[in-house]
């Protein structure tokens, strides 16, 4: 939230300089006289380039989570595929590993998703919901394949 609020200063600012030293512009030995109008296309420009920068950033992050969310899925999929080659003891006993792995994959699907249709002020709350969900994954699943090793 910090570095969000850190970035739109920045911009404003950097908007606000361009808008009054365009103001200082001169023509000749004449002063440029600027309009209102002027001065709020300027404004608009760079609020404008300002929610594409963050567009751009916010779509990096989801790139990265879907990236991440793929990487677990595999993981999952190993677990699975390793409780299922083992005997059939071994199979019911992870087998409320497997549906709590899965239940927690798709409640981390759903934040995903919603990261993504978010609207700029709950973005860092969502994104920080998210993160917590992949933590919470990772670790059920090491739990997991920590267990399983420990129970061939």
């Amino acid at each position: 939230m910090k570095l969000k609020n850190t970035i739109w200063k920045t911009f404003f600012f950097i908007a606000l300089m361009i808008a009054f030293g365009s103001c200082m512009e001169q023509t000749g030995n004449q002063d440029k006289e600027v309009t209102k109008e002027e001065v709020k296309e300027e404004m608009q420009e760079a609020v404008d380039e300002t929610e594409s920068y963050l567009s751009q950033e916010q779509q990096a992050i989801l790139d990265e989570m879907e990236q991440r969310y793929s990487e677990l899925e595999s993981r999952i999929e190993t677990y699975r595929n390793n409780v299922e080659q083992a005997g059939e003891n071994t199979q019911q006993a992870f087998q409320k590993n497997i549906e709590k792995l899965e239940k927690q994959q798709k409640t981390l699907r759903i934040k995903i998703d919603s990261l993504g249709n978010s609207t700029e002020n709950a973005w860092d709350k969502i994104k920080n919901g998210v993160n917590n969900a992949f933590d919470d994954l990772d670790k059920a699943l090491k739990d997991a394949s920590k267990e399983f090793g420990n129970n061939k």
